[in-house]
């Protein structure tokens, strides 16, 4: 079972005790490669509509763990013509490195 489809497990069951918050802690910790960002989106995008909403704690961990791998992704043309495609996802990830952006500017 995958981190994504374990959260929707515990979504759909109301699963308490912090098995969610086991779920993206394991996630954050996780290597996220260039080959796994899609599916990890697509697997997200395909149970998030029935157990949770956008804006949840899953799709900001999946977010931010693709964000914190933009520096190495960016050369890539697999990776642009994957945000070429725009979408959910990839508003959340230009917010999100958008963020980060003004967040060190600030602290300057």
């Amino acid at each position: 079972m995958t981190h994504v489809e374990l959260y929707a497990f515990a979504c759909k069951y109301g699963i308490t005790g912090g098995l969610r918050e086991v779920v993206l802690r394991k996630l954050r910790q996780s290597e996220v490669t260039l080959d796994s960002v899609e599916d990890l989106v697509d697997s997200v995008a395909a149970v998030a509509s029935q157990y949770f909403s956008e804006g949840d704690a899953l799709c900001a961990a999946v977010t931010e763990a693709v964000a914190d791998r933009v520096p190495e992704f960016m050369d890539s043309d697999e990776f642009r013509k994957y945000v070429g495609l725009g979408g959910p996802f990839v508003e959340d990830l230009v917010a999100e490195l958008a963020r980060r952006c003004f967040s060190r500017a600030d602290a300057a």
